[in-house]
């Protein structure tokens, strides 16, 4: 009798036990597919292109606070902000990681004249530095973009890769820009056949942005995102603002520039005109800052459906 009400027991036991599992079988496909589907959502979504505008700010020899030149953010004048405009292209690679190329342009630059230390106000330079950029990137995502009804619109990266930079400082003379680099102003035309420096230099970036998806019909997700992005770029150069070493002496210049070189050269207040003073720091490389408004479109990646849904209508 016990054997034959275990057998029971353990029949029915077995019974429950399999429905459980058809029930969680048939809760977990679905919810399983649902899941895949969702994450794989980011793969029709993955290129956009986006238009940028940004404040830009430079940290080099120019300008400053009132330390003599200690290249950290102290030493940026809010006064001397300008502003560059951008495009760019962006392409996942996988939900975490987008490869992104964009093109920019603006200018950044600085001036003694407001900087909190005497000895830079003495030396009386300024520049305005024209620039034209190309960057390939990476982007690294630690909150990822997230696609379907009731996804976050929010996502946070980071990003890093080559900055290609064309540069062309500028002073300005009784009312008249005058590009820097031809005259040689710190004597690098003083001797034949000699060359001053180049116009193009490679950057560094490195780059912390987010984005939030737009709102679309009926309040959801849609293909437009708007966000905000700071990067700071280590350039390969010391002469983005034309200054390096030390004074060559105006009249070295003026024989090898003519008298805007030689004015440009030496602006000091106190003591002008002579050769071998500092000019400038060359131990430490220029750096161009940027806060950037971007806005981006996404672009539907074509399926065999007709129609282009926006990024949340799926679900």
């Amino acid at each position: 009798m016990n054997v034959m009400m275990y057998q029971y027991s353990f029949i029915s036991d077995t019974k429950v036990l399999k429905k459980l599992l058809v029930i969680a079988l048939v809760l977990f496909i679905p919810f399983a597919s649902f899941t895949q589907m969702r994450s794989q959502y980011w793969s029709k979504f993955k290129n956009e292109f986006y238009f940028s505008g940004s404040a830009t700010s430079y940290l080099g020899d120019l300008g400053g606070g009132v330390e003599s030149g200690n290249h950290s953010l102290s030493d940026i004048n809010l006064e001397a902000t300008k502003f560059a405009f951008g495009a760019g292209f962006r392409t996942k690679l996988t939900e975490m990681v987008t490869f992104r190329a964009d093109f920019a342009f603006g200018s950044a630059g600085g001036a003694d004249s407001l900087s909190g230390n005497v000895g830079r106000k003495s030396r009386n330079l300024s520049v305005k530095t024209s620039f034209i950029t190309f960057s390939p990137l990476f982007e690294v995502y630690l909150i990822p973009e997230k696609f379907g009804r009731g996804a976050s619109p929010f996502s946070l990266y980071l990003s890093s890769g080559v900055r290609f930079m064309y540069f062309n400082p500028q002073a300005e003379y009784q009312g008249t820009w005058y590009d820097l680099q031809p005259l040689g102003t710190e004597g690098q035309l003083a001797n034949a056949g000699s060359t001053t420096y180049s116009k193009f230099t490679v950057g560094l970036p490195f780059i912390t942005g987010f984005k939030v998806a737009l709102p679309s019909k009926g309040g959801k997700s849609g293909a437009w995102s708007i966000g905000v992005e700071a990067s700071a770029t280590w350039l390969m150069t010391d002469y983005f603002d034309d200054v390096s070493t030390t004074y060559a002496g105006v009249e070295a210049v003026r024989q090898s520039s003519g008298e805007i070189g030689a004015i440009l050269s030496d602006r000091r207040i106190n003591s002008y005109g002579g050769a071998g003073g500092t000019r400038g720091n060359p131990k430490h490389n220029d750096w161009v800052g940027m806060i950037s408004v971007m806005l981006s479109k996404q672009l539907y990646s074509k399926s065999r459906r007709r129609r282009s849904p926006n990024r949340s209508s799926y679900f």
